[in-house]
């Protein structure tokens, strides 16, 4: 499969498409329910600093059209400490992080969609150079993938944790993702 996906990767050139084929093939071999990617890029305030590009959400679950926003790079997001880091973060349910932590999962999107985000893996693309550029986030591993998770009720029956099979995977496919980037 890891082959295939390579081939896939290699082969697109558009870069939108390419962006959101890395999402898909990251949803459907972990049984996410959502996926987000963010790309580095450089501030245009401070062309010192770099910023996390929103380009990519896709979600099983909900119809939304994403709006593009930025964020700063700093360890307060989850996304923003990957992509420091370069550690994978695998969380089993955000609401219970605790407050020692560097990172922080925002519940904002939850409450303007009434959805619930338990489990959460979070990983960088890092490219041959050992350079974060871009990181994936994934929701809400699912038992079934097919369920689409509507209430509470969903979220507690159907959401499990990601796996360590799911960190190997994802790592490989965040490698090829960086390099067809």
């Amino acid at each position: 499969e890891l082959q295939a996906v390579g081939l896939a990767m290699s082969t697109q050139k558009d870069r939108n498409m390419l962006l959101n084929i890395i999402v898909r093939l990251c949803i459907d071999t972990t049984g996410a329910d959502a996926g987000t990617l963010y790309l580095l890029d450089d501030d245009p305030e401070n062309q010192d600093k770099k910023i996390l590009r929103f380009m990519v959400n896709q979600n099983f679950s909900l119809n939304i059209q994403s709006v593009p926003f930025t964020m700063p790079l700093d360890k307060k997001s989850l996304a923003g400490y990957v992509a420091l880091t370069h550690n994978i973060l695998n969380i089993k349910d955000s609401y219970s992080i605790p407050e020692s932590e560097e990172f922080l999962h925002s519940k904002s999107f939850d409450e303007k969609y009434n959805y619930i985000t338990k489990s959460i893996l979070t990983f960088p693309m890092v490219n041959r150079k050992d350079e974060a550029i871009g990181v994936i986030q994934l929701i809400n591993k699912r038992k079934h993938i097919d369920v689409v998770l509507k209430d509470k009720k969903d979220f507690e029956e159907f959401v499990v944790p990601f796996n360590e099979i799911d960190e190997r995977t994802v790592s490989a496919l965040g490698s090829q993702a960086a390099v067809a980037l």
